[in-house]
């Protein structure tokens, strides 16, 4: 390239990186928004049969952000457990609360609602079995969940939910210690037909620092307690307890992994011809319709829980890219590969740095955090870092071979086929033209962190090319102002 067009390359990057940092936001707003909606395959086995109603009311208790190696910690779970049946559940994705028991209670999974990535007020889906039977919800905070997927009576009030506005810290902290657990008694021992208990702590302590920390111990405590006090002020209802999903070791979840979305479910009494097993949530979603004798959307393709044990089908409420996706995915990036080439990066070591220095930046990220998903993403500062000491390498490298501009280009040319190969993957275009969500379990993740590098790559390459340019002009400069006399003058 000649010095006017590095210089105009230059500038263009830097404002594409600075539109980049511009947009993050917003675009990141609007991939997490509630969208189109999709479809979600049947299920081995089939919808017929139907589960067994036993005519007793029904007492569902969420246990927030319990993983399932976690659950043997709570006594009273695990004593409940022994008088009826354990199975794991898989709770699909998003494994967001709002998300997941928007499916617990209408039987449908967030790709068929078009649930956002987001735990915001929503209307709830008309199946939702709280439209259909009188409810009450007792909950711990965020009241807004109970509220989006039906219940129409929920405690406690704005005033004492610490997650509301206008909470008043006393209240909060009077519901927290005592009121919750003496409200949450009284609620499942009345003649409600449905009433859910949402216990939080478990969750939040989670999130402030993983499930090896003393918070989370306490919690764990805690919810033992409160459980332990519900269940003994009904003893004679119909118990389910589950969790919503679970978290990664340090904290964090969204995404699809084992430990996240594969959860512990008891029942009791135990379900009829059920003794172990997984299910996924659309059957536990089936087994409540049937238990309070309230109809089902059409869409729903949950199974009875004894035609789900003996049909087991795993991940199939997953989304998953396309064929016609991953063929476009791979496509894109042989013809980045190829376009690198192009560039004509002769020199061996320049060629192998333009080309490869993606692939160095994938290791250095790999090594220092795992593969980033939505649960668990990867720092910014070890992505930026992972990014240009390689980039900045290969840019020094090419510079000196008289090729910086080539080997900037080249690989650019690589790293953008590789983030449009990943958003297809994870559903943008297709979000382009439905409509939002566009999420695929961990190719959303890896998504997020492949735009980071990407917009750290135009940066550096963008100031690497004008910098340079920028050291050679005042050199330029030096030069003429210091020329020798010509001899004989």
């Amino acid at each position: 390239m000649s010095r006017s067009e590095r210089v105009a390359v230059g500038v263009a990057l830097i404002v594409v990186a600075a539109l980049a940092v511009v947009m993050r936001a917003p675009l990141t707003d609007a991939l997490a928004a509630p969208g189109g909606v999709g479809s979600q395959r049947s299920l081995a086995g089939g919808t017929a049969g139907v589960n067994p109603r036993l005519g007793k009311p029904l007492r569902v208790v969420v246990l927030d952000g319990l993983s399932r190696a976690d659950a043997p910690r709570i006594r009273s779970f695990e004593a409940l457990c022994g008088r009826g049946v354990a199975l794991t559940v898989d709770v699909g994705f998003p494994t967001k609360s709002l998300a997941v028991q928007r499916t617990l209670w209408s039987g449908l999974t967030a790709r068929q609602t078009g649930d956002g990535y987001n735990n915001d007020a929503a209307a709830a889906p008309p199946s939702s079995l709280p439209l259909l039977v009188p409810s009450l919800a007792v909950v711990e905070s965020h009241a807004v969940i109970a509220r989006s997927v039906g219940f129409t009576t929920v405690l406690p009030g704005a005033d004492a939910d610490g997650a509301d506005p206008v909470a008043v810290p006393d209240q909060v902290r009077a519901w927290e210690r005592g009121e919750f657990v003496t409200s949450a008694r009284t609620a499942v021992a009345s003649e409600w037909p449905l009433v859910m208990v949402h216990v939080l702590a478990i969750d939040e302590a989670a999130h402030r620092g993983g499930r090896r920390s003393d918070d989370y111990d306490l919690a764990l405590e805690a919810a033992d307690e409160a459980l332990a006090a519900v269940v003994e002020a009904a003893p004679g209802a119909q118990w389910l307890v589950l969790a919503d999903h679970g978290h990664v070791t340090r904290g964090g979840h969204g995404d699809a992994e084992d430990e996240v979305r594969r959860v512990i479910a008891c029942w009791a009494p135990a379900p009829a011809g059920v003794t172990t097993g997984e299910v996924h949530l659309v059957d536990v979603a089936r087994w409540l319709a049937d238990s309070a004798g309230a109809p089902r959307d059409p869409r729903a393709v949950g199974r009875a829980l004894a035609v789900a044990v003996a049909h087991p089908d795993p991940d199939a409420t997953l989304p998953r890219p396309s064929w016609p996706a991953r063929i476009a995915a791979l496509v894109l990036l042989v013809a980045g590969v190829a376009a690198s080439l192009r560039w004509r990066v002769h020199r061996g070591l320049a060629a192998a740095l333009a080309t490869g220095w993606p692939a160095l930046t994938a290791a250095v990220v790999m090594l220092g955090h795992g593969v980033p998903t939505l649960s668990s993403p990867a720092p910014f500062v070890l992505l930026a870092a992972a990014t240009v000491v390689p980039c900045g390498a290969a840019l020094a490298y090419g510079w000196r071979t008289g090729a910086g501009g080539r080997v900037a280009l080249a690989g650019l040319s690589v790293t953008v086929a590789l983030a449009l190969g990943v958003a297809i993957l994870s559903g943008v275009l297709r979000a382009i033209t439905h409509g939002p969500p566009a999420r695929v379990p961990y190719w959303t993740g890896i998504l997020g962190a492949i735009a980071v590098i990407l917009g750290v790559a135009i940066a550096t390459t963008g100031g690497f090319l004008l910098g340079n340019e920028a050291i050679a002009a005042i050199r330029r400069v030096r030069s003429a102002g210091h020329r020798r006399p010509k001899r004989g003058h």
